[in-house]
């Protein structure tokens, strides 16, 4: 497919029976602007990668540019990647191709890398990768990222209308951490002390009701949480053990002296500010 000027393409048969992009490249005897376009999953873009780090590499007087589908949510895995829909393909290059990257089912002889080396690109093992061949089948390491798990308990046992807030305001914090970008998981176990009051919340879509109650199995997920934001409960007074400067007690009839002196993350529900909350979690990750 071709645009106004001859200069400008867009290849899309980079395939067996297309000339393969390595040759179509070698041919250029100045520097081009070239796309890569790759609309596929985050999955099979962590397996281009190497590849495609490789191939900018080796012609290294081009300058290459990643093409990624618009609203894949591809910008932590590589920031550089521009997010062009196909209309745009060639507005600002002077030549596109377009991965393939197929699935070769049946075959157990190349890797989804490989056939897109081999057959797309056109780099042959032995000639072209200069002892590299390896590293382009190497999974990237990813950066770490920041923890946005946050624990949440709105159901104490043994005194529930003094210490926990009515549904809808335990609902508005929750949708306030979800909108914020934390991801929040009820800590509530019905053990044995259970209370039949405290019913699940229609919109908690992440709990730990369904798992066997034990206290290991609470501290566990307790310490996998960046955080935990808990009315007077046992998953407080526990995380208060495990980590106490990244917790938020909600307080609403009992204070926190009742648990601990001179504690200070308190949320007072009896006055609910979501910015409050979200500023106490923001000077955790700052801490």
């Amino acid at each position: 497919m071709e645009t106004a000027t001859v200069e400008k393409k867009v290849w899309k048969e980079c395939g067996r029976k297309a000339p393969k992009i390595r040759e179509i490249i070698n041919g250029y005897t100045e520097p081009k602007k070239i796309l890569i376009v790759f609309w596929h999953g985050v999955g099979d873009l962590l397996m281009f990668l190497p590849l495609y780090n490789y191939l900018r590499s080796h012609f290294n007087k081009h300058n290459f540019d990643l093409g990624l589908l618009p609203g894949v949510g591809h910008k932590h895995i590589v920031s550089e990647g521009l997010e062009l829909p196909e209309v745009d393909f060639v507005k600002d290059h002077d030549v596109c191709f377009v991965i393939s990257f197929p699935m070769i089912e049946g075959s157990n002889t190349m890797t989804k890398v490989e056939h897109c080396a081999r057959l797309e690109i056109g780099f042959d093992q032995t000639q072209h990768f200069d002892g590299m061949y390896a590293n382009i089948t190497r999974l990237p390491q990813l950066s770490p990222v920041r923890n946005k798990l946050i624990g949440v308990h709105f159901q104490g046992t043994c005194l529930p209308g003094s210490t926990n807030p009515h549904p809808e305001l335990a609902k508005q914090i929750w949708d306030d951490l979800v909108d914020a970008g934390y991801v929040p998981i009820d800590l509530h176990f019905e053990h044995v002390f259970h209370n039949p009051v405290n019913k699940r919340f229609p919109w908690s879509t992440r709990t730990c009701r369904e798992l066997k109650p034990s206290l290991e199995t609470l501290q566990m997920v307790i310490e996998r949480c960046f955080a935990v934001v808990a009315v007077a409960s046992g998953p407080f007074v526990i995380s208060m053990c495990v980590k106490p400067q990244r917790t938020v007690y909600l307080q609403k009839h009992h204070t926190v002296d009742c648990y601990i002196k001179g504690f200070t993350n308190v949320v007072d529900i009896r006055n609910y500010k979501k910015e409050n909350l979200l500023a106490l979690l923001e000077g955790m990750h700052n801490g």
